[in-house]
């Protein structure tokens, strides 16, 4: 038997099939109100659905067609940073992880992540690391622990947890542009 879900999902990615869905023991309402708004005559055929004045069949659907006609912004990227800045960060990091036993590792690695957004443009914009210590120091003892509790299998999960952090604490400062080169 084919679930509601699987007869959507086939409809939208095979339109080419939406007469014999339209012909399907399982066919709900909503779907059914999906087919017909696309006006094509077999599925009103396969509905037993008469139309006043005909209708042509739909054009073939290309694979990854796109609905807008304005071709996508390209974006230019840019870093000016240097070995010193970068040096003098790195190793104020590595002295905080390395004197907190890595309890504070996390600090070290938002002075990197905010170096890094301070040498960073994005069209002519800087961007800017918002992420703060409070904002990450409790997911990150309770990943600690969780970790040294399952002898660090849990570390698989705190990587993607932690980058994911990083990421949403990144936006584009629009009040600082600069000139594109």
């Amino acid at each position: 038997m084919t679930d509601a879900l699987v007869l959507a999902t086939i409809a939208e990615q095979h339109p080419e099939l939406a007469p014999h869905i339209a012909a399907h023991p399982q066919l709900y309402p909503g779907l059914r109100e999906w087919l017909i708004a696309l006006e094509d005559p077999r599925v009103d055929q396969a509905l037993g659905i008469r139309r006043e004045k005909p209708v042509e069949a739909p054009p073939p659907i290309q694979p990854h067609q796109s609905t807008s006609a304005a071709p996508p912004a390209r974006l230019v990227f840019r870093f000016d940073g240097s070995a010193g800045s970068y040096v003098a960060t790195a190793l104020l990091a590595f002295l905080i992880t390395a004197i907190t036993l890595g309890i504070l590792f996390p600090y070290a690695n938002i002075l990197l992540q905010k170096w890094r957004c301070e040498h960073t443009y994005i069209n002519g914009m800087r961007l800017r690391f918002t992420g703060t210590l409070g904002g990450i120091m409790g997911h990150w003892i309770v990943w600690l622990l969780l970790t040294i509790i399952t002898l660090g299998i849990y570390s698989f999960w705190v990587v993607p947890r932690y980058t994911r952090w990083i990421v949403e604490h990144q936006e584009v400062d629009q009040r600082n542009l600069v000139r594109q080169f």
